[in-house]
């Protein structure tokens, strides 16, 4: 599976687990911040799975909590992969892979109460579900925002 930012000037390549992929659906603070949304999907790769295309100079590292480490481009700012240095996964950005991964979400992770009202548990569930597709979008919405 190949991912990229929305620049391109970042490209990676993953190799599907043979298990397939477990996505997963993040509200911590964290997460919600540092996406500027109501929850991140991600998903766990080997890290030995994970390979830099292009673009790995222009990549940055942010730790957002100790040992946490968010590496976003430099160019665009989208946020590629998250790590703790020395564990054997990545955390993929699973809205960054150029094609369908083949699953939905399985797990969520945080409370989601701690959304303060930004989502419901209705909303998560049929996002996971639905690979966060919303089919019945309001009036005057776009798929590319």
């Amino acid at each position: 599976m190949k991912g990229s930012c929305l620049c391109s000037a970042v490209a990676y390549e993953v190799s599907r687990p043979a298990d397939g992929l477990h996505i997963g659906l993040c509200s911590c603070r964290s997460c919600r911040k540092a996406h500027a949304a109501p929850f991140n999907v991600y998903a766990s790769v080997p890290r030995a799975d994970f390979r830099w295309l292009r673009g790995e100079d222009k990549t940055r590292i942010y730790e957002s909590s100790p040992g946490k480490n968010r590496h976003f481009c430099s160019v665009c700012g989208s946020q590629l992969i998250a790590e703790h240095p020395g564990e054997s996964n990545v955390l993929l950005r699973v809205a960054l892979l150029d094609e369908d991964p083949g699953a939905r979400p399985v797990s969520i992770f945080s409370v989601v109460s701690r959304c303060r009202g930004a989502i419901g548990k209705a909303t998560l569930s049929r996002a996971m579900k639905t690979g966060g597709h919303q089919a019945n979008r309001p009036p005057g919405t776009r798929n590319d925002r």
